[in-house]
Parts: structure tokens; C-alpha cells; sequence
């Protein structure tokens, strides 16, 4: 199963959204002081995360193929 790493800067303030969002995907909450989460994404989970970039809950800020 491939995956992508994903760093994501977080736009939405609430805190229990961007904990449902990690759990959704299998991540564990952890943010930097700069407000940064390190996820780890599957492919079929792919198009769901990039529809929350596009709702504005979160951006990305760097990207990595793992295999």
C-alpha cells in the first residue's frame, strides 16, 4: 500500500476538527509551535484529504511519496 507524507499548515482553529480530521486518517494529532501536523495519507484516502484542502481546513506545505 502506497502513501503519501504530507506536511499540512492548519487553517481551521478548532482543535477537535483537526483531532477528527488525524483519527480519519490514521495520524496521530501532534502540532508544531508554527501550527504544522506531519500525516501520513493511503492513496485511496488521497482525493478525501485533498477535498478538506480545498474546504480551507488545512494547507500543504510539503509533499513525499513513501512506498
Amino acid at each position: 500500500m502506497a502513501r503519501k507524507r504530507v506536511t499540512v499548515f492548519w487553517l481551521t482553529k478548532d482543535k477537535k476538527l483537526r483531532r477528527s480530521i488525524c483519527k480519519h486518517f490514521g495520524c496521530e494529532y501532534a502540532e508544531t509551535v508554527n501550527g504544522h501536523t506531519r500525516m501520513d495519507i493511503r492513496d485511496e484516502d488521497w482525493e478525501y484529504f485533498l477535498k478538506g484542502e480545498e474546504k480551507g481546513l488545512y494547507d500543504q506545505r510539503y509533499f513525499e511519496n513513501l512506498k
